[in-house]
């Protein structure tokens, strides 16, 4: 199964998703990070689910 996750970054709420299956390959669309904290959380939140970058 597939499964779209959409995070909100930076002031501006621009819309980031991420996009898995159940091998928990990952591919991220239309990355919104703004400044460095967000860019740590969004990779925090990729460690924290399991989750690798394809």
């Amino acid at each position: 199964m597939i499964t779209v996750e959409q995070l909100t970054y930076n002031p501006f709420q621009e819309n980031t998703f991420l996009v898995y299956d159940d091998t928990n390959d990952c591919v991220v669309i239309d990355p919104g990070m703004y400044t460095q904290e967000e860019r740590t959380a969004f990779e925090n939140h990729i460690k924290n689910k399991g989750t690798k970058l394809g």
